[in-house]
């Protein structure tokens, strides 16, 4: 798996920024209807966060992000003990390209990540609920609306990452590449 150190500030600037082109192509640029139906009638945003070893998108309403920036101050992370990549006990481990997980709600013991992913793994967990056990206040846990993620290895990279979070953003969107070339 390629180290985070070999990843400059400019390649990562770079994702961000395709990240960000993503988003605004895919999302903002989607028919009313399907943004309605996918995201709910409220102002959305997103956020992204590359890591040592993988990437997220966050995409919900504006409102929620007070408490991802909460749990990410508390906590040190925006989603805490959801994911992991050692192969410790974890309630579901992810492979695979484009997998959605939807409307589920995973609970466990404080401590227990939810889940495991693989080296080259990419997709997106909707609408599904992390849920705690006692001791890890104050959440009793949290319901992520639309998260996207691509784990690096030897065909996700970190030069790449934009690529397969796209692929699975389109996925969720229902093949959305019809729109995306409409005039801004």
């Amino acid at each position: 798996m390629p180290p985070f150190p070999n990843f400059s500030d400019l390649e990562r600037q770079y994702q961000l920024a395709s990240i960000k082109e993503m988003f605004q192509k895919r999302v903002l640029r989607a028919p009313e209807a399907i943004k309605r139906r996918k995201f709910g009638p409220d102002p959305i945003d997103y956020r992204a966060w590359i890591y040592e070893d993988h990437a997220i998108v966050y995409i919900d309403k504006k409102a929620a992000f007070s408490q991802v920036r909460t749990r990410e101050r508390e906590h040190g992370s925006p989603f805490p003990q959801l994911f992991t990549l050692s192969p410790s006990l974890v309630l579901m481990e992810m492979h695979g390209r484009g997998p959605i997980t939807a409307h589920i709600t995973f609970r466990s013991p404080a401590g227990v990540p939810k889940f495991r992913l693989t080296p080259d793994t990419s997709g997106s967990l909707i609408r599904v609920g992390v849920a705690f056990d006692e001791g890890f206040s104050p959440y009793k846990g949290y319901v992520l609306h639309a998260l996207f993620y691509a784990c690096f290895g030897t065909a996700i990279t970190a030069s790449n990452c934009a690529e397969f979070l796209d692929d699975s953003l389109t996925k969720y969107l229902g093949d959305s590449r019809f729109y995306i070339v409409q005039p801004e």
